[in-house]
């Protein structure tokens, strides 16, 4: 099986299909575990977004304590953050759930609401079947992603 990780936004993103040169090895938006009924059901059961895609980075973005790949994750989500941050505006929101393939319409097990600029990526925890919602309701002096 494989952990595949899911944004919902209210903007349309360029995938790697699109914009390659946006994109590296370690991070990339497009398609790689799921199709386009993976992505319709995480609409219809997790987001509230009019855009569903595949975080493709390998395997999915779960952030747990004494998880052998932490800090992998991490480097992922901040990978994302700056991304898809670089298309918000002041008050818009992304959403990322990560659950393993075919798990897509199982319920949620939590939600957690985020925002962008105060993330303690020292105490983050996000395990699978979790809706997280990334807001922007400021600017950052410095204009990026802690």
């Amino acid at each position: 099986m494989s952990l595949a990780s899911y944004i919902g936004t209210n903007i349309p993103l360029p995938t790697e299909e699109e914009r390659a040169d946006l994109y590296d090895d370690t991070f990339w938006i497009g398609d790689c575990f799921s199709d386009k009924y993976d992505k319709k059901n995480m609409t219809k059961h997790h987001f509230t977004t009019k855009y569903v895609y595949e975080v493709s980075s390998h395997w999915g973005i779960i952030i747990l304590p004494n998880d052998s790949l932490r800090y992998e994750s991490i480097s992922k989500l901040r990978k994302l953050l700056q991304h898809v941050e670089s298309y918000m505006q002041l008050g818009d929101y992304f959403q990322l759930y990560t659950c393993w393939l075919g798990e897509e319409t199982d319920k949620s097990e939590d939600q957690l609401s985020i925002e962008l600029h105060q993330i303690n990526f020292q105490t983050l925890e996000i395990p699978e079947k979790t809706v997280v919602t990334f807001y922007n309701s400021n600017i950052k002096e410095d204009g990026g992603c802690s």
